[in-house]
């Protein structure tokens, strides 16, 4: 993201942790819809902080708009896990990749 700041727009993806590591880092993708970044970033944010409803109107709202969005889709069924099982005091969101 650093090497491409303000050259290609970016949407923020998730936050994830990389076997090895114990930070974690924010991860983005190419997206040229202004509109699609800006309402992923609020939604992203409403996830973190644990607001369900919020969150998951704006993924449907981008639903809404590319019924193909992928991490839309996946974090509607988070939110569906979250609502199911709360996450524990010490939820960060940050989702631990391991070596496939």
């Amino acid at each position: 993201m650093a090497r491409v700041a303000g050259a290609v727009p970016m949407r923020l993806v998730d936050r994830v942790i990389v076997k090895g590591k114990s930070e974690p880092v924010e991860i983005y993708t190419p997206c040229s819809d202004a509109l699609v970044i800006e309402v992923s970033a609020k939604a992203i944010e409403a996830y973190r902080a644990r607001r369900w409803e919020e969150s998951e109107l704006l993924w449907r709202e981008l639903l809404h708009r590319d019924a193909g969005d992928a991490i839309a889709a996946i974090y509607l069924e988070r939110i569906q896990r979250c609502r199911i099982i709360a996450p524990g005091a010490d939820w960060e969101s940050a989702v631990e990749l391991e070596k496939l």
